[in-house]
């Protein structure tokens, strides 16, 4: 190297050395900082409880296997609620019956109501035919009797006779309002409005009512002792076994869901990114998948310890603040890491920045 070069090297290069750091620091304090961080799938356990105490007859699964959505976890002991249902069955049966029957009663009173008032009015009409020819006789004995040609001692059975036939008709008028009013009683006792049921037997139909509710309740309760995988997963674990009695709210596995649709992005507390829900995101599979797109779902108010799937290096220490990302077109495999780059809310203004950052 010629002594003028190795001169101008020992005297002037830290100087030039520094001011180009300066320059750099400058520039990179101007652009702010990196929009890129780290993020994965999240892998949310999916926790199978039964609402119903009772205890394991069967688990037909073990730790590791893979099930799919409505695949049977475990059956819980049904015979209590069995027990119930075939006493309730019997209750429906004996209400319907009684039902049945009250109806029948009421139809044959409504048929003896309606026959005992014609057989009233056609005696009255009978009675008054009567009447009038009796009152006649009288009246012409009478007459006779005024003429000479007939004594008062004859006049007196014909008179009796009528005032016999007065009060039948008179008795018979009175049977006859009351029999009207049980008639109405009989007609109202199978009337109906709409769906209701007929007066006679509301309080049966009543019974049976409340008896179908509890009926329908129980076999809810038979279908809930069944439990099943909400979704394509794989078991976990498995906290009961056979014979066990699981508590109420307790959980008998846990699963881990196959795909997923949501990735937590791990935003270090110390880059001033601003993030609100609806921002875009642009997300870049770690294994060189192609380029997948999100909008922000939730953004967590508090910084936490970053979890082992966001550090860049093992044992590394850090805080960051988990922002939850809805991925469009999910289907991500759980625990799989994407380079999470937000846009803002204009994708379109940072696209020429998420080209460059996501190049290789």
């Amino acid at each position: 190297m010629h002594w003028r070069t190795q001169h101008a090297l020992t005297h002037h290069g830290p100087r030039v050395l520094a001011l180009l750091s300066l320059g750099i620091v400058a520039v990179l304090f101007s652009l702010g900082p990196s929009k890129t961080v780290p993020g994965y799938a999240e892998v949310a356990p999916v926790r199978v409880a039964s609402l119903e105490p009772g205890r394991l007859t069967r688990v037909t699964v073990n730790p590791g296997d893979i099930v799919a959505g409505g695949d049977v976890i475990g059956l819980l002991d049904d015979s209590p609620i069995q027990g119930r249902i075939r006493v309730l069955q019997a209750e429906l049966n004996r209400h319907g019956a009684m039902i049945e029957g009250g109806e029948r009663t009421a139809r044959a009173t409504l048929r003896d109501a309606e026959a005992a008032r014609k057989d009233t009015a056609s005696r009255i009409r009978a009675t008054r035919s009567s009447l009038a020819i009796a009152s006649a006789q009288a009246a012409e004995l009478e007459a006779q009797v005024a003429r000479g040609l007939a004594t008062r001692v004859e006049l007196a059975e014909p008179q009796a006779r009528v005032a016999n036939l007065k009060g039948e008709l008179e008795r018979l008028t009175t049977r006859l309002e009351y029999e009207g009013g049980s008639l109405a009683d009989a007609q109202a006792g199978v009337s109906r409005e709409g769906d209701e049921p007929a007066p006679a037997v509301l309080e049966q139909a009543r019974a049976l009512g409340v008896a179908e509710e509890e009926l329908a309740l129980l076999e809810q309760r038979l279908a809930d002792l069944t439990l099943r995988a909400p979704l394509a997963a794989r078991v976990g674990a498995v906290n009961y076994r056979p014979g066990e009695v699981l508590p109420a709210q307790s959980v008998l596995a846990e699963l881990f869901p196959l795909v997923t649709t949501t990735v937590v992005a791990c935003l270090p507390e110390h880059i001033g990114i601003a993030t609100q829900v609806g921002d875009g995101v642009a997300l870049f599979p770690a294994d060189g998948g192609e380029r997948r797109s999100g909008i922000i779902v939730d953004v967590v108010g508090l910084v936490s310890e970053a979890p082992e799937r966001c550090k860049q290096r093992p044992n590394e220490t850090g805080w960051v603040r988990p922002v939850r990302i809805e991925v469009d077109d999910g289907n991500l495999v759980p625990g799989q890491r994407f380079d999470v780059t937000f846009l803002g809310t204009s994708p379109a203004a940072d696209q020429s920045q998420v080209a460059h950052e996501g190049a290789p």
